[in-house]
């Protein structure tokens, strides 16, 4: 139990580091495109960002403490193949998955996670397709 909380912990801290990293990307090409006083003033602004160096430091930070928290998981439960795959993809480790795509055991695991949740989605999403396929319109 405890190690599908550090798995849970990692990936909404790696989730986290995503965000942080497109919001960082999207801010570096504003003000690449602004001018030259207000790419200083950005530059001013960044760097009185804080301890992480803006919001690219916050997202290597992010990344570094979902890195841990897999790495806590898989010590708790080596057996994990998310938590092995998250790892690998991070860059930190835990084999299997880097590189040469998703184990086997990752992907039925995320489709198995998912299937509770799965007819909710298409009811948000206002999926019609199923409902056509089972219940043809009247004619």
């Amino acid at each position: 139990m405890l190690a599908s909380l550090f798995e849970n912990l990692g990936r909404v801290l790696a989730r986290e580091a995503e965000l942080s990293q497109a919001q960082a990307s999207t801010s570096a090409s504003a003000s690449a495109s602004a001018s030259a006083s207000a790419s200083a003033s950005a530059s001013a602004s960044a760097s009185a960002g804080g301890e992480d160096g803006g919001s690219g430091g916050a997202a290597q930070r992010l990344k570094r403490e979902a890195i841990a928290s897999f790495q806590a998981a898989l010590r708790l439960d080596g057996s994990r193949p998310i938590t092995r795959h998250m790892l690998a993809a991070l860059g930190g480790g835990g084999g299997g998955g880097a590189g040469g795509g998703a184990p086997p055991e990752y992907v039925r695991d995320l489709f198995d996670d998912y299937s509770s949740n799965f007819d909710e989605s298409l009811e948000v999403l206002k999926a019609q397709m199923p409902l056509i396929i089972l219940v043809p319109p009247p004619i």
